[in-house]
């Protein structure tokens, strides 16, 4: 089962691709466009064209994985990133939100808690 937590390393395909793809043309994608490793446990999203399909592939370990998702209504919104990269980082739960069609723009995160180091304790 793949839970997609804070923790979680994940990685977003900008540009649409050929939904025909497996977890092999997928991955190899994922060596060239991205230079990463798709067996090192990371997670890897794409999209298809239209942007109502998404997939995602990781290693667990012991096999390849992949998730198709379809949504029946509406449409992916990829959320604002550094548009030089074609595989931006994408926090876990972004991605949950995004997978469930939610428009993560609208959304105002919090600030987040860093915890104080031992030198400002002084």
């Amino acid at each position: 089962m793949l839970t997609l937590g804070h923790s979680t390393k994940l990685y977003m395909c900008r540009k649409p691709v050929d939904f025909r793809y497996g977890f092999d043309g997928l991955a190899n994608l994922c060596k060239k466009m991205a230079g990463k490793d798709p067996y090192n446990g990371s997670v890897f999203l794409f999209f298809n064209r239209s942007m109502t399909k998404a997939k995602l592939i990781y290693f667990d370990g012991t096999g390849s994985v992949m998730i198709w998702k379809r949504l029946e209504q509406g449409k992916y919104k990829l959320p604002k990133t550094d548009e030089n990269e074609e595989f931006p980082t994408l926090r876990g739960t972004d991605a949950a939100l995004l997978l469930e069609g939610v428009d993560a723009s609208k959304i105002k995160r919090g600030k987040a808690w860093k915890p104080v180091s031992n030198k400002d304790l002084n």
